[in-house]
């Protein structure tokens, strides 16, 4: 009995307000969508679920699509109450508008909440139209708010001013409270420009305080203060430059600033591009320091940069063709038309993308589309004397045809992209070399031997960095390094063994080899391995004082964080020699123990211990690694 209320305890904790005794029982995230998982078995038709976080606790919402493709009519259900600490089914009034989802699984019904969650983390409350107002009466309240919670005023602040512009956008769609349309590139009302302005600059005043109360502060998901706020003036440029206010724009661009080791990397990709290339780009950290170094240094602006979120957007499309004087097959009202519309390959035909584009232009009535578009041939990419062919992919976005479009008209133009996931989502991977920092598109046909290419790009990519580089990219170097690691890893001629010093001092010797993050730890010893086993023994030695900490930072608490057990997860790969990607997958083989006897039992302890806590509380996936770890460390002699 006495084990079982301590269990009970570890399961929960309370939270004290700052300005009153009201108890809040806080549990785990990961512990809340693991019982919405197991508990939910139907989905909405022709909806999503999404999760909202209001003071007095977690919902499930659920919300549904009309005929033109928004989501509307949300519904909210209680799932876990703060001042009872007691999880509960959710139920929906709307039952008929729910069906039973036996075959697909919790990622296609729970997917988009798990991905959110560490963003939401830093919310406070979000998912709900009074969100933003609860976060401000929380925090502006406290005489004295912590980093956290003034990053979480500032993102309030950041949100309800993107409102006045592109209402929706940003965030969870239930947290819509302006009634204005989108701007897209629209000049717009007085207005709404300074409802922009003001809410933004609150905003950038916050995370000002922040730089100065707490320089130590590491936001959510991007990982360094300063190329945060560089961020935040970055988009606010962005933002008025779009609804044609270059004099404000020029403004926030005048304000904004990077640290000289991003401003280097920005330069790097752009001169790994040929002149006028086409680079794809997937976030904050690699979009806006090149629209930093191309606007206000003047520097590479013949290479257009297209984000890939922002891509999905019409106007935005309309705006990268402005932008960088280029043409489109498609007028605007067209790019509006197909903007969120699907088309499905029914057959296995296909020919060369502007024939295919003239063919569906004249079969098709492209202002009535219907959602989802069936069609019988796909297409290919003629470029440079090559052709480029779709690979894995049963149907393209109405959005994506604006890249296709792109390539079709310029193939003379190289294409690139800061990550392989770009190409990937085209159907475009069969023939992508890593250029460095960057992934380039190749012809079918093309000459060049992807190894040996790959070697020389990455020789001459460690030989031009400048000094002080890696060092200077602050927390945000670890996933710089990832990037180069990853190449230089998977490399193995002569002409990289040859240069394995020059390589290795230059990405690795400005850091302590014995305190860096698991995933980093994890393709160190696989590069030490290849190279020198003495090497890998002593890195495994120095390293073992850190994994332990890692384990014992969560010794006496079930590990709920995904990012925790990712952290397991690469310990014993380290120590077993288990591929990371095979763990789950539970084959019979014998693994060799590379560490002490101390980090052995300190492992084992903690994945037996949490197999028997979270059984039927986790997400599936996350209780299947547990099993997969379990498997590896029997396995281990």
């Amino acid at each position: 009995m006495r084990s079982t209320i301590f269990l009970l305890l570890l399961s929960c904790f309370s939270v004290f307000s700052q300005e009153n005794t009201e108890v809040i029982f806080e549990r785990p995230l990961d512990e809340i969508l693991g019982f919405i998982d197991k508990n939910v078995s139907e989905k909405p038709v022709s909806g999503v679920y999404d999760l909202a976080r209001k003071p007095d606790g977690y919902y499930l919402c659920a919300q549904f699509y009309n005929d033109e493709g928004q989501l509307t009519d949300l519904e909210y259900s209680l799932v876990y109450n703060f001042s009872t600490g007691n999880l509960q089914v959710p139920v929906f009034k709307k039952s008929e508008q729910f069906e039973e989802d036996d075959d697909q699984g919790s990622l296609s019904r729970f997917g988009s909440i798990w991905s959110r969650r560490e963003a939401n983390k830093a919310l406070i409350y979000y998912g709900y139209p009074e969100a933003t107002k609860d976060v401000r009466e929380f925090v502006e309240k406290k005489k004295s708010p912590s980093a956290f919670e003034l990053e979480a005023l500032a993102r309030a602040y950041s949100f309800e001013a993107n409102q006045y512009i592109h209402p929706g956008m940003y965030g969870n769609y239930g947290m819509v409270e302006q009634p204005y349309l989108d701007a897209g590139l629209k000049k717009l009302n007085e207005e709404r420009v300074n409802g922009f302005l003001e809410k933004f600059q609150r905003s950038l005043d916050i995370w000002e305080r922040i730089r100065k109360e707490y320089p130590s502060h590491i936001p959510s998901l991007i990982g360094d203060l300063d190329l945060k706020i560089g961020h935040e003036y970055m988009h606010a440029y962005f933002t008025l430059k779009c609804i044609h206010e270059p004099e404000l724009a020029n403004k926030m661009l005048e304000k904004a600033s990077y640290p000289e080791s991003i401003i280097q990397y920005a330069k790097l990709m752009l001169d790994m591009c040929e002149k006028d290339g086409f680079i794809l780009t997937h976030g904050d950290s690699d979009t806006y320091p090149i629209w930093y170094v191309q606007d206000k240094l003047g520097y590479r602006k013949d290479v257009v940069v297209i984000n890939t979120s922002l891509a999905q957007l019409a106007w935005y499309q309309e705006f990268v063709l402005d932008q960088y004087h280029i043409r489109s097959s498609f007028t605007s009202d067209q790019l509006n038309a197909i903007q969120y519309k699907y088309i499905v390959f029914n057959g296995t035909t296909e020919r060369p993308f502007d024939e295919w584009l003239s063919i569906f232009k004249n079969t098709q009535d492209l202002s009535n589309l219907e959602r989802v578009i069936y069609i019988e041939e796909s297409w290919n990419l003629p470029r440079e004397g090559d052709t480029l062919y779709i690979r894995n992919i049963n149907y393209v976005t109405g959005a994506q045809l604006f890249y296709y479009d792109l390539f079709s008209l310029y193939p003379e133009r190289k294409i690139y992209s800061s990550n392989a996931i770009g190409f990937t989502d085209l159907g475009l991977y069969k023939t992508i070399i890593q250029k460095g920092l960057i992934v380039e598109l190749l012809g079918s046909a093309d000459p060049r031997d992807a190894d040996l290419a790959e070697q020389q790009y990455l020789l001459d990519f460690v030989k031009n960095i400048p000094e002080g580089y890696f060092s200077g990219m602050g927390d945000y170097e670890t996933h710089m390094r990832d990037m180069v690691l990853r190449n230089m890893f998977y490399l193995t001629d002569t002409n990289i063994k040859e240069n394995q010093d020059l390589i290795c001092n230059t990405i690795l010797g400005d850091i302590d080899l014995r305190k860096v993050k698991p995933e980093l730890a994890n393709m160190i010893t696989y590069y030490f391995d290849r190279i020198d086993l003495n090497k890998t023994k002593q890195f495994l030695r120095d390293y073992e004082e850190h994994a332990k900490n890692i384990i014992n930072k969560y010794q006496d608490l079930k590990i709920y964080d995904y990012d925790d057990l990712e952290d397991l997860t690469e310990i014993v790969s380290i120590y077993t020699g288990a591929p990371k990607h095979r763990i789950s997958k539970y084959e019979d083989e014998k693994y060799k123990w590379q560490g002490s006897k101390e980090l052995y039992n300190l492992v084992n302890k903690k994945i037996t211990d949490n197999l028997f806590l979270v059984k039927g509380a986790q997400m599936e996936h996350t209780y299947l690694r547990l099993q997969g770890l379990a498997h590896v460390m029997d396995n281990t002699k």
